[in-house]
């Protein structure tokens, strides 16, 4: 057996094709949750995110960058992603005090709020309950 892996994340495992195993062509014999997928690539954005905070936060660009993440927080298929960003970003560690201002005067507060409503299921919620927790620290 093969494993097929994409980032960190196991997504199948490949077998001979029949009891003998001399087929050339695979069966795919297990499919991860395409969700734990992509969560995967998020961590790994997220970290990619931290780097570049650290690289970038004195920036002119920097205010622009960070308020680019909050029209994403209306939207279902982004919000989640965005919340995350806007989390990381106002962790204490690192840049968070000058993050803290700028997503405050880019109006985020209102939107991380409204995405509270998904409740305990909701991953989006559960990142804006994150940032919000920073922001108001």
């Amino acid at each position: 057996f093969a494993r097929i892996i994409v980032g960190e994340v196991i997504v199948g495992e490949v077998g001979p094709a029949g009891l003998g195993g001399g087929g050339a062509r695979g069966v795919l014999t297990y499919m991860a949750d395409p969700v734990a997928a992509a969560l995967s690539r998020l961590n790994q954005t997220v970290e990619e995110l931290g780097a570049l905070a650290e690289t970038y936060a004195s920036s002119e660009a920097w205010p622009q960058a960070i308020a680019s993440l909050i029209s994403p927080l209306a939207a279902p298929a982004t919000a989640a992603a965005a919340a995350s960003a806007l989390s990381y970003l106002s962790e204490p560690a690192g840049v968070a005090e000058n993050s803290h201002n700028i997503i405050r005067e880019a109006g985020g507060i209102p939107p991380l709020v409204a995405l509270l409503a998904g409740g305990a299921e909701s991953v989006a919620a559960e990142d804006a309950a994150g940032a919000l927790f920073y922001l108001g620290g």
